[in-house]
């Protein structure tokens, strides 16, 4: 079934049971971690979308979510969203052994959980460099780049 819009592709994807990973498309780390995760993605179950573009502007909008959650990652499936540690974690729980074993944090408050996130987030391009522009992405992450595939 042909799609009308980049949205129709992203609603029939999270339907289906996929996930959609939004990111910052300019961060050095995210990149490095969205190229890690289409590596360990055991069932296939990520799909990714930069928070730069305007259709996950628009998710996020439409999930009742603040425009700051546009600065960190956000997990969406089709009747939920999880941010910032809760997202990184369930990610983890859900790729190749060993990384599952990092959803054990899960224990840890939220809130110190979500502390050292925003310590990281805000430290980020600091740390670890930005693009000017959104990633160029390779082979395995390119194939699951939702607006790639739209437009391909």
């Amino acid at each position: 079934m042909p799609f009308n819009s980049p949205k129709e592709l992203a609603q029939s994807h999270l339907n289906s049971g996929k996930e959609v990973i939004l990111f910052d498309g300019v961060c050095h780390l995210c990149n490095s971690t969205i190229r890690f995760i289409a590596n360990n993605d055991k069932k296939g179950k990520f799909l990714f979308l930069h928070l730069q573009t305007d259709l996950a502007k628009e998710i996020v909008q439409e999930r009742g979510l603040d425009s700051a959650h546009l600065t960190s990652v956000v997990l969406l499936s089709e009747n939920n969203t999880k941010l910032q540690s809760t997202a990184v974690l369930t990610i983890c729980k859900q790729l190749k052994w060993p990384i599952p074993i990092f959803y054990v944090l899960m224990v840890v408050p939220y809130f110190i959980r979500n502390a050292l996130y925003r310590f990281i987030a805000k430290n980020r391009y600091l740390w670890f460099g930005k693009n000017e522009t959104c990633m160029i992405p390779n082979e395995k992450v390119k194939e699951k780049l939702l607006m790639d595939q739209h437009n391909s």
